[in-house]
């Protein structure tokens, strides 16, 4: 029981040679998946396949920019119908930033 231990406790080092921003990305996507950069590696290299868990504050925000879009959307169809005067450019070019940065952050 002892000897089984022994063996399961992490006690050899296996050094590997990164780049700066690469090792700055790494510890990013660990902190990201919620795990120490040890935790992150190993899971990385024993189970490819590493989850990273979703930010509370990333969903909240999309949220509102989508719903910023859903208005500036509604805002123009309302204009359009009444025949109002409005920049049609100056709303697609908002409605196109809008979709870039959703397209960004997801």
């Amino acid at each position: 029981m002892e000897n089984e231990a022994k063996q399961k406790r992490k006690a050899v080092m296996t050094p590997i040679r990164v780049s700066p921003s690469e090792k700055e990305k790494i510890r990013a996507n660990a902190a990201a998946a919620g795990l120490s950069l040890s935790d992150f590696m190993r899971q990385a290299c024993l189970d490819p396949i590493v989850v990273v868990k979703e930010n509370a504050i990333d969903k909240d925000f999309v949220y509102h920019l989508i719903k910023i879009g859903n208005n500036i959307n509604q805002l123009t169809k309302h204009a359009n119908s009444l025949k109002m005067g409005y920049d049609s450019k100056r709303l697609n070019v908002l409605l196109d930033r809008l979709e870039s940065i959703i397209t960004k952050v997801l």
